[in-house]
């Protein structure tokens, strides 16, 4: 009797955890290791597995615990918004990633970019090793 209601206990606490996470597998099917590289998921599909509501937050975890650091990432407002965080897999196997509510680290910023309202329309952007500018339109229009 004893065995019987533990294993429903544990059954139950499986569950009700289940509830509140998402595991991503990533898959490294070439025979090279893959180091940081970066994985995307639909956030929408995040969002609701988790039943996150407004002003929520997530952490992502590795299979060790440790928090990743990830961005939202999206083109066209929120409607496509994807969840993009880095994954490092051996060649030719997998890696666990759990997503659940909770309150992300601060994370060093390692890129910056900006618009130049003071050159027309230029945008710059740089990051840890280089840096960029792309001078618009307007500004090609002065010569």
């Amino acid at each position: 009797m004893k065995k019987t209601i533990f294993i429903l206990f544990a059954l139950i606490a499986v569950n009700t955890f289940a509830i509140n996470k998402v595991t991503v597998t990533v898959k490294n099917s070439i025979s090279q290791q893959r180091n940081n590289e970066i994985v995307e998921i639909s956030l929408k599909k995040v969002v609701a597995k988790l039943g996150l509501k407004e002003g929520e937050t997530f952490i992502v975890k590795n299979a060790s615990s440790k928090l990743i650091p990830y961005q939202i990432a999206s083109s066209n407002g929120v409607k496509d918004a994807l969840l993009i965080f880095p994954a490092t897999v051996k060649a030719g196997g997998f890696s666990t990633y759990t997503i659940q509510k909770g309150t992300p680290e601060k994370v060093d910023t390692k890129v910056f970019g900006r618009l130049i309202p003071e050159r027309k329309d230029d945008f710059a952007w740089e990051n840890d090793r280089v840096a960029f500018r792309v001078y618009g339109p307007a500004l090609q229009a002065t010569g």
